[in-house]
């Protein structure tokens, strides 16, 4: 008779462990921030000159032979990103100069680089500057060129030879 209390105690017990259920429930939860975007103005090409850089942002173009056309090919490029919203970058260039003398003019061109999670568009404004607009749609976006573009500094026979300089900025605003 012990026996079968034991075993109907045991068989109890089992049926109550059984009986009583409950649910656990873990959630996990993940906050991913954004991250503007990082610009860098690199140089991809000279022609008939060289180039300087002293910031990420501000290239130096030298020439000393300005009779002929001196041309620059950037590429803007950009660093890993996960943004919503709009960037304006203004890319702001002078002629090439040299103690009160200057080439005849310069021309700039510009092609986008859109890619998904990022659009572009360039307006112009004036002789020697572009403005890029970006609008970011939040996807992350790696390691990217935004644009290239291309400064065609007109040359001059008629120019006396020196060092003749130009600066590129570039300026970047953000939403």
């Amino acid at each position: 008779m012990k026996k079968a209390i034991a075993v109907l105690l045991v068989v109890l017990s089992m049926a109550f462990l059984f009986a009583v259920s409950w649910t656990q429930t873990i959630v996990l939860m993940s906050v991913v921030e954004g991250l503007k975007p990082e610009y860098s103005l690199d140089v991809v090409y000279v022609e008939n000159g060289y180039t300087d850089r002293f910031s990420m942002d501000n290239v130096l173009v030298h020439s000393h032979d300005v009779s002929r056309d001196v041309v620059v090919n950037l590429c803007i490029n950009q660093g890993t990103s996960r943004y919503t919203g709009e960037t304006k970058i203004t890319i702001l260039v002078d002629e090439l100069t040299w103690d009160n003398h200057h080439t005849s003019g310069l021309e700039i061109s510009a092609q986008t680089c859109s890619m998904i999670g990022r659009q572009s568009t360039i307006t112009r404004s004036g002789d020697n500057i572009l403005e890029i607009h970006n609008y970011y749609n939040g996807k992350a976006i790696g390691n990217s060129s935004v644009t290239d573009i291309q400064v065609r500094y007109q040359g001059n026979k008629n120019l006396p030879q020196g060092d003749y300089v130009s600066q590129i900025r570039m300026v970047v605003e953000s939403n």
